[in-house]
């Protein structure tokens, strides 16, 4: 499906995707460890702000789903004084390095797709790595999908630089990049994959992503889940379940079901 973004003459590079199409190859590849390493920075970070300032006990824990957990310090009149550094520290970054780092991360990269032709400057995947892990250990309230969408996003343009390919390509690994990133992050694959060919537009999709994305999201998940593990985010059921599953799921599954389009309907005609 046609994009509508400009993406320049497809001839002056090399057509990766269209004429040798080596899916080993694929330009999201380059980028998928750095989801792991934001994982890892970012509770690295957790453990130097939060535990070994703070002499917080467990800080890590709030994040294992839990709804019992109770926050404490040893020295809270530090949390003040971490939360403000978690944000100058990131803000400096951003602003004397790569400003187009800024912000959630995703509308960067989605910017890059549509008016850049697909090309976004190196230093923003190491500046952004660096502070999204502060703002996220120093426990700001950010999460991971706009970091790792723009990371692999920025590694994707940068592998497309390296092998020279054509404008029209680079920006298809742009959004193989985003994909093969969210879905390695979350552990879903094949979500990252329709993401990153759905996540372009508002009502269309790039239909010309889907292949390389799911095989570079299926990749990035393997080399993802052999770092960090393959347990589910979210914990898993320990006891059996019938086919139809509980009444209380079925129940949340149709009202899920039923109200999803509506809301989808009313945050199109809103945005």
């Amino acid at each position: 499906m046609p994009a509508t973004g400009p993406c320049g003459p497809s001839g002056s590079g090399r057509s990766l995707f269209r004429e040798v199409a080596p899916p080993r190859r694929n330009p999201g590849r380059r980028g998928r460890p750095l989801g792991a390493g934001l994982l890892l920075r970012s509770e690295g970070a957790e453990y130097l702000f939060l535990e070994g300032l703070t002499g917080s006990l467990d800080a890590q824990a709030s994040r294992r789903g839990t709804l019992k957990y109770r926050f404490s310090a040893a020295r809270y009149y530090l949390i003040p004084l971490i939360t403000a550094a978690g944000g100058a520290i990131p803000g400096l970054l951003v602003y004397y390095l790569a400003p187009e780092a800024e912000g959630h991360g995703t509308d960067a990269a989605i910017a890059a797709y549509h008016y850049r032709q697909g090309r976004i400057r190196w230093r923003v995947a190491p500046i952004k790595l660096l502070a999204s892990a502060v703002t996220i250990g120093s426990g700001g309230s950010v999460g991971r999908e706009g970091p790792i969408a723009q990371l692999s996003a920025s590694l994707g343009s940068m592998v497309a630089d390296l092998l020279g390919l054509s404008p029209e390509d680079g920006r298809i690994a742009v959004a193989v990049g985003i994909g093969a990133g969210i879905g390695a992050i979350f552990k879903a694959p094949l979500g990252g994959a329709l993401l990153a060919a759905e996540i372009l537009y508002r009502r269309d999709m790039e239909v010309e992503v889907v292949y390389p994305a799911l095989v570079a999201s299926a990749v990035g998940y393997s080399i993802f889940g052999s770092v960090v593990g393959f347990a589910p985010i979210f914990g898993q059921l320990h006891r059996g379940v019938q086919p139809g599953g509980p009444p209380p799921l079925r129940r949340a599954g149709s009202r899920g079901g039923a109200g999803g389009p509506a809301l989808h309907k009313g945050v199109l005609r809103h945005t």
